[in-house]
């Protein structure tokens, strides 16, 4: 008698995945940190560069959700593993 253990894995986060998740935490925090100089100095620069930072949060965030998304409809076992 031959006992055979089919164990499934659970993969991790795609690695493109998890840079483009990473990748929104400086930009919002440079955001963050820029809508502060503006609020003590009032350059309108400041007011500029936090709009293009935040316009570069988003974009990321959008392709980590387009990444986890495409991820959800690809994987085999769709069941949930706690």
């Amino acid at each position: 008698m031959t006992a055979t253990n089919d164990r499934t894995y659970r993969s991790g986060a795609h690695p493109f995945h998890t840079v483009m998740l990473a990748g929104t935490t400086p930009l919002f925090l440079g955001t963050m940190l820029c809508d502060y100089a503006y609020s003590t100095t009032y350059h309108i620069q400041w007011a500029t560069f936090a709009s293009w930072l935040n316009l570069g949060g988003l974009i990321f965030a959008g392709l980590a959700l387009l990444c986890a998304i495409i991820g959800f409809f690809r994987s085999q076992d769709r069941r949930l593993v706690f």
